[in-house]
């Protein structure tokens, strides 16, 4: 009898232990860490932090993309280094380059991956020169306790063409499809979860599950749940067997996914939960990493918070039909770089500025991040031409004045004497206006991209004039 009732107790005890087990694991999303760093107060970061460093070994920490996005000024300022700095120093177990990241010229982000130190993820992004950094991995195996999840990371240009390969900029972007394939292929015996995170162009959730059921027609293995990396909000839900989820928790900077289910994962349930200011309470952040994340907070600022000069008055974004500020952009690249002249869009100034100091920031700010000058070499004859396609555009000018009746140009003075038809002009005109109708290179003899932007003319120029004092005139009149 009384071995009897010990082997009952054996039982209900491995029972009561079999239901107190812990299944499952957590994802913890990151969706911009950038934003952690630069715009989050200090809770949030450190309560990310202090998870991250918890005993609880079932977890993992990914950054679905976003971190190196050039709309953010202090990525701008350091090309991304600084984020990837924080990156390295929170212990990121996998970072996607997605197609923000694709914006930085390859040496740049051959620099970020270098720096993120094998955790950098992108499964079909290579470089057209064929010179791929080695520590840009296709797929990452990481541990969270007994489970062993498998990463793979693509971006998919054309969600209706998801077998298509792409090129962005100095990149090539291979077929997602044939990446997601292979890479699957060669992690599925060594994983127990599958996880893709797919950077695209979805415009909406209806939309979204028509092209991932085509998406899933032509793959070979599909994985067990896509995080999907942008600006969605959506619940997560299920395709196929196949859990779907955003990468963003209603605006939320980070959250945690929770999975759960037998063993194997074929039957899951998957949970998502915003990051509590609460869990922070009790734990503690390591000192090497607050002093890391505040020393390149203040080094940043520091660069930013100069000021380099003084406008006498308010200098207008655009004020009746004309742009002073697109006026003295214009003019800081004409001085920046020799040339007859020079025109810009002044549409995309995000604001004008006020009268008084001229921070680093404030130029920052009221300039777009891709903006490369374009040198051009027209022809006196083409010019009328090349500014007649620019009509009814928000344009400023430096080195011409220019009289118009509609699109038709009645008159041009280049630098105060009418054009010499003959004559060879060169003139700078920044990427974006190009960029938004390429045949204005049609009126070109030849042309080159440079490697300056025209932030780089506006900081040159505004620490050379110590104090701007722009004159109000009008350099394109109507007749």
């Amino acid at each position: 009898m009384r071995t009897k009732n010990l082997y009952l107790l054996l039982l209900c005890s491995l029972a009561l232990f079999s239901c107190q087990k812990k299944e499952g694991f957590s994802i913890y999303v990151a969706s911009g860490f950038h934003k952690l760093v630069w715009d989050s107060g200090e809770k949030d970061l450190l309560l990310f932090k202090s998870l991250r460093d918890s005993q609880d070994p079932d977890k993992i920490f990914l950054d679905a993309g976003g971190s190196f996005s050039q709309n953010h000024i202090e990525n701008r300022y350091t090309a991304g280094a600084d984020t990837a700095e924080a990156l390295k120093a929170f212990g990121m177990d996998a970072v996607v380059v997605d197609s923000d990241a694709l914006k930085l010229p390859p040496k740049e982000l051959a620099a970020v991956i270098e720096k993120l130190d094998g955790k950098a993820l992108s499964s079909n992004v290579y470089w057209k020169n064929g010179k791929t950094p080695e520590k840009l991995k296709r797929h990452l195996i990481i541990s969270a306790g007994k489970t062993r999840v498998g990463l793979v990371a693509t971006i998919l240009k054309d969600p209706e063409k998801p077998d298509k390969q792409s090129y962005d900029h100095a990149y090539k972007i291979e077929n997602p499809i044939y990446e997601i394939n292979r890479n699957i292929e060669k992690i599925k015996r060594d994983c127990d979860l599958k996880v893709l995170v797919l950077n695209s162009g979805f415009e909406d959730l209806k939309t979204l599950k028509k092209h991932l059921e085509t998406a899933f027609s032509l793959m070979v293995s599909k994985p067990d749940l896509i995080i999907l990396s942008g600006s969605w909000t959506f619940d997560p839900f299920k395709l196929k067997n196949v859990w779907v989820m955003p990468s963003g928790l209603k605006g939320a900077p980070a959250f945690r996914a929770r999975l759960s289910g037998n063993s194997n994962f074929k039957t899951k349930d998957l949970k998502v939960f915003p990051l509590s200011p609460a869990e922070l309470k009790g734990r503690a952040v390591r000192e090497d990493f607050v002093k890391t994340i505040s020393e390149i907070r203040e080094r940043t600022a520091g660069y930013f918070d100069k000021t380099i000069s003084r406008a006498s008055a308010d200098i207008e974004a655009e004020k009746d039909g004309y742009s002073p500020l697109g006026d003295l952009l214009a003019d800081s690249i004409k001085s920046y770089i020799k040339c007859n002249g020079a025109i810009i869009n002044y549409s995309p100034i995000k604001r004008g500025l006020k009268a008084g100091e001229i921070k680093v920031r404030d130029l920052y700010e009221i300039l777009g991040p891709e903006d490369n000058l374009t040198y051009t070499k027209v022809r006196g004859s083409d010019i009328p031409g090349l500014l007649g396609k620019l009509a009814g555009r928000k344009i400023s000018v430096s080195g011409l004045k220019v009289v118009r009746n509609g699109k038709e140009i009645t008159k041009i003075l280049i630098n105060g004497r009418p054009v010499n038809d003959g004559k060879i002009y060169r003139f700078l005109i920044p990427q974006s206006l190009i960029n938004d109708d390429y045949s204005i290179l049609s009126h070109s003899t030849e042309f080159s991209v440079l490697p300056r932007k025209t932030l780089d003319a506006a900081l040159w120029y505004f620490r050379n004039h110590k104090e701007l004092s722009p004159k109000a005139e009008r350099r394109i009149m109507e007749e």
